[in-house]
């Protein structure tokens, strides 16, 4: 998945234009792919599958890392599916009920407990769906919970639960409180485009997201949607103003800073990675490395990198 939207990438270029959005959208597919190597992680949050040998252990380590848990009423993991069976068949019978481990979701490890013990020894006989990444979209409770809308129903406003989201999650999360409503009179659908890390409200009806004038602007979840602070059009749908993946603002930084270099690379650049040393006019000499990634860069995402396996 890209780390950043081709807006992204234009707005730190300094392009408004269109001429080269095909080579740009490129650059940005090869950046992404350059960070997840080197940091040898996923970035953008999302569902993944191994398969691992049982150790004969209660720990197992997952191999990507940050996880995204989220939890059920009664605090198991609800997102998170895990087998152990030495035929690998990975059935209903196998299955390991959520109540019997927990994850320590920044390092990625399971640990089982209750009616569990270990993980049975065997060679590919443990199978894990779950998510992993560095993209949340966090709700805080009294702080950037409210949407304030209005449609042929009247006005109302809408409290999301205060939690860490990923982007379909928090999609999911507004479209079921928008429609549990009973003052709204529309029915509605919200979506995140992953291309554009836009977030898109539609509804059956005419409806405005009140992001100026609602009672609720102080604690409006307008920024984790990418929204400006102006009132939406009065229409059936409302797509994000700007890109917003929930990505740490330095992995962003540092997709656009590479961006930026193999853009200046390029026959479009000035080819400055191409210079090893050049005078300055007002004195000295400056060298750039073509072969190495930037000290900046590589500074932060040496932080994100993998560190527990």
């Amino acid at each position: 998945m890209n780390l950043i939207s081709l807006q992204q990438a234009k707005d730190w270029l300094n392009i408004s234009g269109t001429g080269n959005d095909v080579f740009l959208e490129s650059l940005r597919r090869s950046v992404s792919d350059i960070i997840e190597t080197y940091c040898q992680k996923p970035m953008i949050t999302r569902q993944l599958t191994e398969y691992q040998d049982g150790s004969g252990v209660g720990n197992l380590q997952l191999h990507q890392y940050p996880a995204y848990v989220v939890l059920d009423a009664s605090f198991n993991p609800s997102n998170v599916t895990l087998y152990v069976d030495t035929d690998r068949v990975f059935g209903s019978s196998t299955l390991i009920g959520s109540d019997s481990y927990y994850i320590r979701e920044d390092e990625g490890l399971i640990s089982l407990y209750n009616d569990e013990s270990v993980f049975t020894p065997g060679i590919a006989n443990v199978k894990i769906i779950y998510w992993a990444g560095f993209s949340r979209f966090e709700v805080l409770a009294g702080v950037n919970d409210k949407i304030d809308i209005t449609d042929t129903g009247g006005t109302s406003v809408i409290t999301l639960t205060a939690d860490q989201y990923n982007a379909q999650d928090l999609a999911t999360e507004i479209q079921t409180k928008l429609n549990a409503d009973a003052t709204l009179a529309g029915t509605y659908t919200v979506t995140y485009n992953f291309e554009t890390f836009k977030f898109k409200i539609a509804s059956t009806v005419n409806f405005q997201l009140l992001f100026s004038s609602g009672a609720n602007i102080n604690h409006t979840a307008r920024f984790i949607l990418g929204f400006n602070s102006t009132d939406t059009a009065n229409g059936t749908s409302a797509e994000s103003d700007n890109s917003i993946s929930g990505l740490p603002d330095d992995l962003i930084l540092a997709a656009q800073k590479l961006v930026l270099r193999y853009y200046e690379d390029s026959a479009v650049g000035k080819s400055r990675q191409e210079v090893i040393s050049e005078t300055i006019a007002s004195g000295g000499t400056r060298s750039f490395l073509k072969n190495q990634l930037p000290v900046d860069v590589k500074m932060i995402l040496d932080k994100y990198g993998r560190k527990y396996w």
